[in-house]
């Protein structure tokens, strides 16, 4: 059975791409069917993903992101969290797009090493380009 909706999670630092972010779900209307959730950090997102009740079944996730205890930024910040994802059986096979600045092609390639669906560079796509790449990740989900 299909499921009514998709749960996305965002896990973005920057206030505006936060914005950015949640605004484009609102204007192209995929607001219907999708629970968008968001959170600024590392430890706030592993909170939603550990919580069965608000589980993602799809995160869009920045590399760079502050550090909790230390406020700092770090540049691994995203694939830590990624890994430990990986690393759980019960959260492994959740979907994710990683939406970043970042352009290296090493980083591509450690994501795809990691299962990552999409590689999304932050001002090079139209917002509607984020929109499709999500729909076509959830559209190739078996759930």
């Amino acid at each position: 059975m299909k499921k009514k909706f998709f749960k996305i999670l965002s896990i973005e630092d920057d206030a505006f791409m936060k914005m950015f972010i949640k605004d484009v779900f609102w204007l192209y209307g995929i607001k219907e069917g999708y629970l968008f959730q968001s959170a600024n950090n590392i430890k706030k997102g592993w909170n939603i993903v550990e919580n069965l009740e608000t589980r993602p079944d799809l995160i869009l996730l920045d590399l760079v992101l502050p550090e909790v205890e230390l406020g700092a930024l770090q540049k691994d910040g995203g694939f830590q969290f990624l890994e430990k994802l990986r690393a759980n059986p019960e959260l492994k096979n959740i979907k994710v797009i990683i939406f970043s600045s970042y352009k290296d092609e090493e980083l591509k390639e450690r994501a795809k090493k990691l299962g990552v669906e999409e590689f999304l560079i932050k001002g090079e796509r139209l917002p509607k380009e984020l929109i499709v790449a999500v729909k076509r990740v959830l559209s190739n989900s078996n759930q």
